[in-house]
């Protein structure tokens, strides 16, 4: 991931990180597992070189039966 990261690095690039926490009947105990997700991918990114400042995070509530219901995603945006 690091590899991948550092070569796609470019001046003025943002990174989103997506962490998706299916809606289900503890709610809050998924967006907690979500944010820590996220948090973990975030360090990830430093970790590779990426400023903090150009890296936003989500917590992103999805429909229980969608396939993004434990994933996390980081979108480059140029």
């Amino acid at each position: 991931v690091v590899a991948f990261l550092k070569s796609r690095q470019k001046p003025g690039m943002k990174y989103e990180v997506w962490s998706f926490a299916p809606e289900m009947a503890s709610i809050s105990e998924a967006q907690r597992l979500a944010f820590f997700r996220a948090a973990m991918t975030r360090n990830i990114l430093i970790r590779a070189g990426i400023s903090p400042a150009d890296i936003n995070t989500q917590v992103r509530v999805t429909d229980p039966t969608s396939k993004d219901g434990h994933n996390v995603r980081v979108i480059l945006k140029p």
